[in-house]
This record gives C-alpha cells, sequence and structure tokens, in this order.
C-alpha cells in the first residue's frame, strides 16, 4: 500500500445537504414523482427507489434549498442511524438528515463508497451533539482517506462489486422463493 496516498475527503469530494422537508399538513406535496431520499432509504447499496417521493409543489416547498442529488454520487446519514450509506443511482432530493458527497472525476465512486463503508462504524463516534448528535459536512471533509491510482481503485471496485451483484442476485432469487 505504499503507492497509495493519503487525501481528504473534501480533497476529492464535494458535499451538498439535503433540505427538503415539506409540511406534512399539505397532503399536496406528496406521492409524486420526485424522490425523496431519506436515511431510512440508504440500505448500504445502490439507491433505486425512496419510499416516499414528492410532488413539484412539496419539492419547491423548500424554497433556495430545493436540490436535487445527482445519480451515482453518495447518500450517508447524518443523524439518527449515523452513517448509513447509498449509491443514487437516480435523481434524488434529500432531507435533513442525508449529506450527498460527489466524488470527482479523479476518484472511482465506488471506491469512495467502499472505502466509507469500511469505516461506517466511525460515523458515529464522528457525530456531535449534545441531544441529537449529528455528522456534519466539515467532519467529513476532514476525514482522511487512502487512495491508490485510479487504475487500482477501479480493479478493486471490479472485484468488489462483482461480489456485491452476486449478493444481490441472492437477495432476489431468495425474495421470489418466499413470493
Amino acid at each position: 500500500m505504499s503507492e497509495w496516498k493519503e487525501c481528504k475527503l473534501g480533497d476529492v469530494c464535494e458535499f451538498q445537504e439535503g433540505y427538503v422537508n415539506p409540511s406534512q399538513n399539505f397532503s399536496e406535496y406528496f406521492d409524486g414523482n420526485i424522490k425523496w431520499l431519506r436515511a431510512t432509504d440508504l440500505n448500504n447499496g445502490n439507491v433505486y427507489n425512496t419510499s416516499r417521493t414528492l410532488t413539484e409543489k412539496g419539492f419547491l416547498s423548500a424554497g433556495k434549498s430545493a436540490k436535487l442529488f445527482k445519480p451515482n454520487t453518495i447518500g450517508i446519514s447524518k443523524s439518527g442511524t449515523i452513517g448509513r450509506l447509498g449509491i443514487l443511482k437516480d435523481y434524488m432530493c434529500g432531507n435533513r438528515a442525508v449529506i450527498n458527497i460527489a466524488p470527482s472525476e479523479k476518484v472511482n465512486t465506488q471506491f469512495i463508497y467502499y472505502s466509507l463503508l469500511n469505516r461506517q462504524e466511525q460515523f458515529e463516534h464522528l457525530a456531535v451533539g449534545s441531544v441529537q448528535k449529528n455528522l456534519y459536512v466539515p467532519i467529513l471533509a476532514e476525514l482522511k482517506i487512502k487512495l491508490p491510482s485510479i487504475t487500482k481503485q477501479n480493479e478493486i471496485v471490479k472485484v468488489l462489486s462483482a461480489f456485491d451483484d452476486k449478493i444481490e442476485l441472492n437477495n432476489q432469487i431468495n425474495r421470489n422463493l418466499a413470493a
């Protein structure tokens, strides 16, 4: 691992916080076509869908905070169950319990995801707060990670994602058999 270079996560990623939290008092804000990413949707794998959706009106109720997270970025829960991860496979807006991590083109997104997944237990200890602990962007940005060359990142991801694909296939077979 001598060719691996240590850097801060903030050196190779950008962060975006979700603040789309429409009032539950307005039913017209919900059940639309905008995927609303919440901590409960992060499954330590690929996230294709969300358990709740918003209408455009619900999304826009957040004003300037109404932003979409892009596909192939990483979501991480910052409160509640801290450190749940997922790779977004579609555009999604996030609520206040989710931070979006967008790796630069210099790194492999899945490599960053696997690196964070490997350190998942640390996130609870990095969170701060007296009433409710939260994981904040400045803390994530300072997190030190080790990166090999992009070629080596791609090789590692190829092996790990093959295992993940096989696990997902087996889970799907089990769901089908159970049905």
